[in-house]
């Protein structure tokens, strides 16, 4: 489902005004002077360091990038009062939902407590209560912190935030296609923003099929 979201979503964004250039015209690309697999194979790989290590710089870069920019959150936050442990003011708090995974195990463990009827002759209820946000068990010492998810909850956002449209793809984007074509650095630095944003409407498309398609037990 990703790959027609994305394609409608680039039309939107650069819609086609003018006769495209390549149509259906075929291409012929010379091929190499390699006399057998094994040179193919050096060739390529000593190619593909040059495109290997722009990728790894890049990434690095936008990474350190997230972190500036949390630790200037984390700074403004303390100035505001959110000083406390885990509940400081950063780029994840805010523009994304990192635990996902927490939820969907907190889901299964719920599903297993649910179902228990006897262990080592005890019997248990199954019975649980909310304490807040937290879902509490009454036959043992135990809480899932932030409660849990339903399944069709769990697959929508699973198709939503787990996609490759975020700051760090950004990096990624530009040493890859940037390697391959160092004329075209700057025409890449300039829509790579505009391609994250329609990633991430592509990937909430996925998500509202997803959610449309969910058939519990399937």
């Amino acid at each position: 489902m990703s790959a027609p979201a994305a394609l409608a979503l680039a039309k939107l964004f650069y819609p086609e005004t003018k006769k495209t250039k390549t149509g259906s015209e075929v291409h012929n690309i010379p091929s190499g002077q390699e006399r057998n697999i094994i040179e193919a194979a050096a060739f390529g790989a000593s190619q593909a360091i040059k495109l290997v290590a722009n990728v790894a710089v890049n990434l690095v870069a936008f990474i350190a990038l997230v972190a500036f920019l949390n630790q200037t959150l984390i700074w403004l936050g303390n100035r505001a009062g959110m000083e406390k442990p885990g509940n400081e003011l950063t780029f994840q708090v805010k523009s994304s939902y990192e635990k996902l995974s927490v939820y969907i195990h907190n889901r299964e463990n719920l599903t297993w407590y649910e179902n228990l009827a006897r262990i080592d002759n005890v019997t248990y209820t199954g019975r649980w209560r909310f304490d807040g946000d937290d879902i509490v068990y009454n036959d043992f010492n135990h809480t899932l912190t932030k409660g849990v998810l339903t399944e069709r909850s769990v697959v929508i956002s699973t198709y939503a935030l787990c996609g490759f449209a975020n700051i760090a793809s950004i990096g990624i984007m530009l040493g890859a296609l940037g390697a391959m074509e160092l004329n075209q650095r700057s025409a890449l630095a300039q829509v790579v923003v505009r391609a994250m944003i329609a990633g991430t409407v592509a990937c909430f498309m996925t998500a509202c099929i997803a959610g449309l398609l969910y058939a519990p037990g399937i």
